[in-house]
């Protein structure tokens, strides 16, 4: 079968592999550090209609959001539905109405599965700039964060939470890259400009750094809260 989307996070014994490939649906798979299956596979759908599945960081939990009827003709998404899945009780723990389903890249969880982030279609208009939302998953509620200071109107991607919530970051395919204070719903420091279009980001364990990936292949980290100041990573980096 054909992946569609998969993700690969370490944990305490090896690490966790999601794959969505349809017919076969989204599906995770435990993998021991020699690369051997550990207990069965968990289906999470095998429906071939899934809008998005994502991992937390350290592979405890995974969303899915299944793709809701077409809404061929309508600007905009159709509302959406969050499942949240404790991946070691192999079941959902919980679920959210989500007002829009995601427009562009997969979403993400923070490690604990309490938040959600995404990016949803203008209320502007299709030329507007993408709105970057951050669910509670516990309160069931959202809050759309500021736009990039260039007003990009390409997609969100890259996104990342710091292992105690504090922050999330998220790029754009403008090659902007922010960080908002989780609590507030904040912009924190200035925008980063990467050069290229945002590929992925992630945090240090300690939260005081972020690594950000391009499509330009470079590789900057940048001190956490940003500072506007970032070092580029090659083969010869200490």
């Amino acid at each position: 079968a054909d992946v569609v989307n998969g993700q690969v996070e370490a944990d305490p014994g090896g690490f966790v592999s999601l794959s969505d490939a349809p017919p076969r649906g989204v599906v995770v798979q435990r993998w021991s550090d020699a690369g051997r299956q550990v207990g069965a596979p968990l289906v999470l759908s095998r429906s071939a209609n899934v809008d998005a599945s994502f991992l937390s960081p350290g592979g405890r939990f995974a969303g899915m959001v299944p793709a809701p009827p077409s809404s061929a003709g309508t600007f905009g998404s159709p509302p959406g539905r969050l499942e949240l899945w404790n991946l070691a009780e192999r079941r959902i723990v919980g679920t959210v109405n989500l007002s829009e389903v995601p427009s562009g890249r997969e979403p993400a969880l923070s490690a604990d599965g309490n938040w959600m982030v995404m990016d949803v279609p203008s209320a502007k208009g299709p030329n507007g700039p993408i709105q970057l939302v951050l669910v509670n998953v516990r309160t069931k509620t959202e809050r759309t964060l500021p736009a990039s200071a260039n007003q990009c109107t390409a997609t969100w991607d890259g996104f990342a939470f710091t292992s105690d919530d504090r922050y999330v970051a998220a790029g754009t395919f403008c090659g902007h890259m922010s960080m908002f204070d989780v609590a507030t719903g904040r912009k924190v420091g200035p925008t980063l400009d990467m050069g290229g279009q945002i590929a992925w980001s992630s945090f240090s364990p300690d939260g005081r750094h972020l690594a950000i990936a391009s499509w330009d292949g470079t590789v900057k980290v940048s001190p956490v809260p940003f500072t506007g100041h970032t070092v580029s990573l090659t083969e010869n980096t200490k």
